[in-house]
Formats: C-alpha cells, sequence, structure tokens
C-alpha cells in the first residue's frame, strides 16, 4: 500500500481543515495562507459530547496505528498525527475534517468540482477517460481540482465501503499520476447504519484536492508549430502518438489524451486551443517516453524539460468553421514557426483545409504536409487515386512542390492496423513522370 493510501485511509477525524472551494475566493486566499501551518485540534472537541456519539461505534479515539497490524488496514480508525509526505505537500495531511455535509448540491458539468460515485477497478478505456475528465477539472480550476469520492451526481452523500475506499483512492492516485498531480485531503464523513437499512457497515465519504504539480520551466519553448487542417483529419491522434509514443487504435483511443471538455470527448472533435510538449535530447530523441519490457512509460513535465536540449509545442487547432475565431487566435498569440497540414485520404483537402493553407502563406510560414488515414482506403488502385487527388490540389495550391515531392515520400504508421505502404513508391513514380 502506497504512503498517500495509508495517509487517507488511516486519516483522523478530530480536527476541521480549511475547504477549498471553486468558485470562493475567501477560502482559496485562506487556503493558502495556511497550508503549509500545521493544524491546531480544536480544544472544545473532547467537550461536544454530541460529536463523539454521532462517530460511536465507527472510529476509536486516540488510537496509536501500528502499520504491521492488521488494524493498520482498517479506513475507519483515526491517528492524532502523521508525519509529512511529500505527495501530500507541505502540511501533514494525517488529521482532516469531518465537516463534510451529508447532502450537497447537484453536480455541474462546468468548473473544478467532481462527484464520484465510487472508482472501483476501471477498465483501460474507462481509465482513459477518467484522466481526460479530470484533465478538464483542472484546467477549469487553473491546475486545482476537488474530488468528492462516494458522492452520487444528485449530491447525495452514499459513501463507500472500505474495500471500495481502497479501490477507489488507488485508481484516483493513478489519475493524479498521469497528469503529474499531488493528491491532498481535505474532508471526510461517516455514514453509520441505520436501524431500518439493512447494511450494517459504517461507510466513508471523502474529499480530496487534486493539484497540478509545478513544473521546473517557468519559461515556454521558444519553438512552436501548429497543427492545422478539417475536422476529423487526424490532428489530435497524430500528436498524442507524437508525445506519448503509443499507437493509436484505429477508434479515437489516443486523442481522448489531449481533449479538454466532456462534449469534446463525446463528439471526438477539438473546440478549443490544446498545447502538448515535445522534447529532444541532444541526439534527437524523444524525451518524452521511454520504453522498457514491451510498455510505454510517460515521463512527466518536469522530466522532459530536465532531460531535453530542444523543445517544441505541439498545437491543436480546432478544424471545424464553428471554432475558426478559437483557430485564428491560437496562431496569432503563440506565433508559431511553422504549420503542419493534416489532410485525411478518406475525406480529401476541405474548404476548411484551403483557408488554414491561404492562412499559414498569409504568415509566410513554412509548411509540412501530412496525409492521414490511408489505411482507410482500399488497397490498390483506389488508394493511388485518392491520393493523386489531392496531390492535384496541392499543386494547384503550391506552384512548387513538385521539387519537394522529388525527395521522397516518408511514411509512418500511428494506429495499430497493419497497412503495406509500398505503393507510395509506385506512386510517387507515377507522379515523377
Amino acid at each position: 500500500m502506497t504512503p498517500l493510501l495509508l495517509h487517507l485511509l488511516h486519516a483522523g477525524m478530530d480536527e476541521l481543515s480549511m475547504y477549498f472551494s471553486a468558485g470562493n475566493e475567501t477560502s482559496k486566499s485562506k487556503l493558502n495562507e495556511k497550508s503549509a501551518k500545521s493544524f491546531t485540534r480544536p480544544t472544545n472537541f473532547r467537550n461536544d459530547a454530541q460529536q463523539r456519539k454521532s462517530f460511536r461505534g465507527c472510529i476509536k479515539k486516540n488510537k496509536t496505528i501500528d502499520n504491521s497490524s492488521d488494524n493498520a488496514h482498517n479506513p475507519f480508525l483515526s491517528l492524532n498525527s502523521t508525519p509529512n509526505n511529500p505527495i501530500c505537500g507541505s502540511y501533514s495531511c494525517g488529521n482532516i475534517s469531518t465537516k463534510m455535509p451529508h447532502i450537497l448540491p447537484p453536480e455541474i458539468e462546468e468548473g473544478n468540482i467532481e462527484y464520484k460515485r465510487k472508482l472501483v477497478d476501471p477498465t483501460p478505456n474507462r481509465f482513459e477517460q477518467l484522466v481526460t475528465q479530470m484533465k478538464w477539472r483542472l484546467n477549469e480550476g487553473g491546475g486545482k481540482a476537488i474530488y468528492k469520492l462516494g458522492v452520487d451526481d444528485d449530491g447525495h452523500v452514499s459513501g463507500l465501503h472500505p474495500s471500495e475506499l481502497i479501490s477507489s483512492l488507488t485508481t484516483l492516485e493513478r489519475m493524479a499520476k498521469r497528469l503529474n498531480s499531488t493528491l491532498h485531503p481535505l474532508r471526510e464523513r461517516v455514514i453509520e447504519p441505520t436501524t431500518i437499512s439493512s447494511d450494517k457497515e459504517c461507510r466513508k465519504a471523502i474529499e480530496v484536492l487534486v493539484r497540478l504539480a509545478p513544473t521546473t520551466n517557468e519559461g515556454s519553448p521558444d519553438l512552436c508549430v501548429a497543427l492545422v487542417g478539417g475536422m476529423d483529419s487526424g490532428k489530435s491522434t497524430l500528436i498524442s502518438v507524437l508525445t506519448d509514443g503509443e499507437l493509436d487504435n484505429a477508434r479515437g483511443k489516443a486523442r481522448l489524451n489531449l481533449f479538454r471538455h466532456l462534449h469534446e470527448v463525446q463528439s471526438g472533435r477539438t473546440s478549443s486551443l490544446s498545447r502538448e510538449l515535445l522534447g529532444f535530447d541532444a541526439n534527437g530523441n524523444v524525451t518524452n517516453y521511454k520504453y522498457a519490457d514491451g510498455r510505454v512509460y510517460r515521463r512527466s513535465t518536469e522530466e522532459v524539460v530536465r532531460m531535453s536540449s530542444n523543445l517544441l509545442t505541439l498545437l491543436d487547432l480546432a478544424g471545424h468553421s464553428k471554432y475558426q475565431r478559437t483557430t485564428l487566435a491560437g496562431i496569432s498569440c503563440n506565433q508559431p514557426i511553422m504549420g503542419i497540414l493534416v489532410i485525411s485520404a478518406t475525406i480529401g483537402l476541405s474548404s476548411i483545409g484551403l483557408d488554414h493553407i491561404q492562412l499559414i502563406r498569409s504568415l509566410n510560414l513554412p509548411m509540412i504536409i501530412v496525409l492521414t488515414k490511408i489505411d482507410q482506403l482500399s488497397h490498390g488502385i483506389e488508394q493511388i487515386k485518392r491520393i493523386n487527388i489531392i496531390y492535384r490540389q496541392l499543386i494547384y495550391q503550391f506552384k512548387q512542390i513538385d521539387n519537394a515531392w522529388s525527395y521522397g515520400v516518408p511514411s509512418s504508421p500511428i494506429s495499430q492496423t497493419n497497412t503495406d505502404y509500398s505503393f507510395l513508391n509506385d506512386w510517387k513514380l507515377n507522379s515523377a513522370r
């Protein structure tokens, strides 16, 4: 069991800690002022007979936990003091408040507060969705998000059994590590069994602050590259494969890491500006990830910055005409040094793609053309015909494209499908005649 879980599961219920709320600036300022200070035990707690009575039978007061005993894994025992843990921040997370309400307002889509009934053994696809959702909540809160475990979407605090609580906290910790974030317990509530309930076991709901870890890179990278193109051309998938080092499953799994909004996950289309960091060492190797034991291990942002000699920021711009203002703002504000035009082989060069070409040319930026989704075409003649159509469209837009294509057409897979790219050589020879 990780140190964070031991802190959360053994957390005492003796004192009131500061409550962080996304729309309450007063609470935010108080939390920032007192987060580095040690909390003190309220003097009137022992005299509050009503509080002691409400938790009787569920917790044991003033009990020292021995991690080597069986009781060390009981989430309903309390600690008087807990040493500082680096993952919990600069303050001790051993004592957290018990003042979590039993009824909360319904969950809203916007903001940085997320309710979760439980997070028990999610499937790989579900886990990726949860990570994307946490990334959205962190962006909404400026690097901070509140997760309330054991709470229904309508705000009812139902609580979790000990085994469910352990599994949910483990999942939450995995999600936070994927986004280079830390967990800080805020409040909890113990739900006692009622006389009319068949469930005679105590349950607990817990509130956790997820905080994005600060990076060592205080400035922005010098080089920025903008990816443009029509919708459904594969821009988000391409960036995700480049930065994460893992091929797409041909069903859009890779792009989930880049989406910031819930409606983006549901529609599969980017509506906002997304930035992804891509680092290279002195030998030109990508530092975002490493391969070991047949798996891909992603590095944190701090590790990428520390290990890289060159950094690129890849801008994922919206390809739908509805979000053209967002695309224009992203290009004008970030001042890219180059544009990458992404064209889907199944759709071709769309009107939005033509507009993006004119935009990049008006800024006098060099351009790289990427053709995606050729594996979705029928093999043979249809592939060559489709690429010839796109090629002629590009010839019309770029009069000097012939010289560029004479150097060859590099190809690289970004999905797990088995595709034969040998036809590209035949197409290059035919187009050069």
